[in-house]
Parts: C-alpha cells; sequence; structure tokens
C-alpha cells in the first residue's frame, strides 16, 4: 500500500474499460482491491470516509507507444487528459483525450508515416482521439494491485483509430477493443501513477470465449508503452491516496 504518487504504468497492453472481475474469469486467487484515502494520518477507503465520487484527472509521465503488431506501425501521442471519476470499491470511470497523435513506421529508426490520426469524426489535423466512455476496476494478485480496464458497456470498442492520408501505406478505420492491465506503481508525493503490464494473460487468464483477453487494433494484437499519472481533482484536490 502506497500514498506516494500513484502512477498508472503499462508494460505491454494498453491504458483504457467495463468489467467485473467475474465476466473477465479472474481466478479466484484474485480479489478486488480498494482506493484509499490518507486523511489525520488515517487510512481509510473513499466509502469509509462518506466519499462517493471525486473527480480524477492526469497527464503522461513517460511518452507512450501503440504498437501494432504485424502492421509495422506505432501510433504516438504528445499527451493524453483523462477525464473522469473514482467511485467506490476500486472503481475508475471516464474516458481519455489524446492529442498530437502521429503514426510512425517501425524498424531501427522511427519514421513518421504520411498518415493523419485521428478518432472517426475527430479533429485530424491536430491528431486527436477521444475514446469512448472506459472503466476500470483494482484487482489484487498476490496482494499487489493492478487496474484491469475495458470500455463501456462490455462489447463495445475502446475507440475506433482512423489513419489517413493519400500516400498512408496503413490507412483506414481501425477498431481498437479487448482488455488492458495496468499495474499501480509508487510514484513521488500525491499522485497515482500506473504502466501497462505485458503478461497480462499469465497474471489474469482470459475468459473461455467472448472477449479478447488482449487489446486489438483491428485484427492485430497491440501493446501500449509508457507511464500516466492519475491525479485526485474535486473536492478531495492535493489529498494522498492509494490503493491495496
Amino acid at each position: 500500500m502506497s500514498f506516494k504518487k500513484h502512477r498508472l504504468k503499462a508494460f505491454g497492453l494498453s491504458l483504457l474499460a467495463a468489467l467485473s472481475v467475474m465476466a473477465l474469469g479472474v481466478a479466484s486467487a484474485q480479489a478486488s482491491g480498494e482506493f484509499l484515502l490518507l486523511e489525520g494520518g488515517v487510512a481509510k477507503t473513499f466509502l469509509e470516509h462518506g466519499i462517493t465520487e471525486e473527480e480524477v484527472t492526469g497527464e503522461l509521465e513517460e511518452p507512450g507507444y501503440l504498437s501494432i503488431g504485424g502492421l509495422g506501425t506505432e501510433i504516438s501521442c504528445t499527451s493524453v487528459t483523462p477525464t473522469g471519476v473514482v467511485e467506490p470499491h476500486g472503481l475508475l470511470l471516464g474516458t481519455l483525450l489524446y492529442t498530437g497523435c502521429t503514426a510512425l513506421e517501425t524498424g531501427a529508426l522511427l519514421h513518421e508515416l504520411p498518415c493523419t490520426v485521428s478518432d472517426v469524426g475527430g479533429d485530424e489535423e491536430l491528431g486527436k482521439i477521444d475514446t469512448n466512455l472506459i472503466h476500470g476496476l483494482i484487482i489484487l494478485h498476490n496482494s499487489e494491485p493492478y487496474v484491469l480496464v475495458k470500455p463501456d458497456p462490455p462489447g463495445t470498442v475502446f475507440v475506433i483509430v482512423k489513419l489517413k492520408g493519400a500516400e498512408c501505406p496503413v490507412s483506414g478505420e481501425y477498431a481498437v477493443e479487448g482488455t488492458v492491465l495496468l499495474e499501480v506503481a509508487l510514484g513521488h508525493a500525491l499522485d497515482l501513477l500506473v504502466k501497462p503490464v505485458a503478461n497480462q494473460t499469465e497474471l489474469f487468464p482470459p475468459p473461455p470465449t467472448g472477449t479478447h483477453p488482449r487489446l486489438r487494433f483491428g485484427q492485430r494484437n497491440a501493446t501500449l508503452t509508457g507511464a500516466a499519472v492519475a491525479l485526485l481533482n474535486g473536492t478531495l484536490i492535493g489529498k494522498q491516496w492509494g490503493a491495496f
């Protein structure tokens, strides 16, 4: 348990979800966790403090790349702004706005492709990707907290990304779907850091049928690297919080 700066780290999947532990087929060894608030030297859950909802925002802590397997392409964005709320029982609900997004050709060196990047109907020139509603839930594995996320409601997609350009070799519209597992890592002082986890399917087996256990970009597996900081932004702005 930590009351340091909470960062959201991603080791290989993606940051974005509606789920329940049962719906995701999480083994009985994993249980749901809670967000904690430290006030007056006492650590209690948000509900124990009488708090049923608190606004959350955030910012990139480490540059992020969405790598698409077999496509030779990565998507990079210069900023991400989460907007959402923390609710009781370890629940996060909100959206993500990415800006400054470009498509890169992978290889020894990353070369920018002649493609605009946006969500369908979004601002192509500014490279904006605005996700649909996502939903994350704290779950525990060997007493360590993770945030498991999916689109909300279940069965929908995080976003449809459009790559466009007369000379863009990967132009098209791609549904981003699946699940993402985030590690809750220690940070500096007042907020929560999270990062994607590479071995998601080893820690949390996928359900037998029905959903992709990993992040998907169209028909291809995708991985997300980077880190983001989640900040309390409502009546509790500046308060220390953690997860267990």
